[in-house]
């Protein structure tokens, strides 16, 4: 039982601030779960922008992956403007 709960909570947090999927110096894109907050990716692309010597991320647009979710459900791409 202790096994089984040590791997969904590593499945659960595996998912948790989202992933870069593309970082050109000007802008990133964060892959994130629906229920991952916008301020939880945007604290993802701050810090990828740190490392091409930008300090901030603004919110230029999100969509759905699949477009047949609702707005704002399932995986997202969140890109934001290094700044």
């Amino acid at each position: 039982m202790k096994c089984f709960l040590g791997v969904v909570s590593a499945i659960a947090l595996a998912g948790c601030a989202g992933m870069v999927t593309s970082n050109t110096g000007d802008s990133v894109t964060i892959e994130h779960d629906g229920f991952v907050s916008i301020d939880s990716a945007r604290e993802v692309a701050i810090a990828a922008c740190k490392q091409n010597g930008k300090t901030n991320a603004k919110l230029l647009r999100s969509a759905n992956k699949n477009p047949r979710f609702a707005a704002g459900t399932g995986v997202q791409f969140s890109t934001f403007a290094c700044e």
